[in-house]
């Protein structure tokens, strides 16, 4: 997937900007769908598999820095959920903090019922 490696470095910048992470995050929502109707079966596993052994533990510690804006943090979110294909990929969220930092989210942004919803989807996603 030569994209792969494009998003990749997108998110390797030392000082990446908010508007490249969105965008990142939405193409790769969007690698993760299964849309290929000639097929009786997609290639949506393999584009998530691949997408999340390379940027997830990235998209990780993304969180981090964006702690404080809500968009953000709910299109990482997002993002993570729909990378989590696979059992190692969940131990791979937790051993980063990311199970940690959702529930910091819940917690700190319980008023924002978007970010509730994807907190507890993320939490469903990683079988605490």
């Amino acid at each position: 997937m030569k994209i792969l490696a494009r998003l990749t470095k997108l998110l390797h910048t030392a000082d990446v900007p908010p508007g490249v992470v969105k965008n990142v995050c939405c193409v790769a929502r969007a690698l993760t769908l299964d849309d290929d109707i000639r097929v009786q079966f997609g290639k949506a596993h393999e584009h998530a598999r691949e997408l999340a052994s390379e940027i997830l533990c990235t998209l990780t510690d993304l969180l981090q820095k964006f702690k404080g804006d809500k968009e953000m943090v709910s299109d990482i979110i997002l993002t993570l959920t729909a990378l989590i294909v696979r059992n190692e990929f969940c131990q791979k969220v937790e051993e980063a903090g990311g199970i940690t930092f959702v529930m910091d989210v819940f917690v700190n942004f319980h008023d924002n019922e978007k970010l509730t919803r994807q907190c507890l989807i993320t939490g469903e996603r990683t079988c605490w």
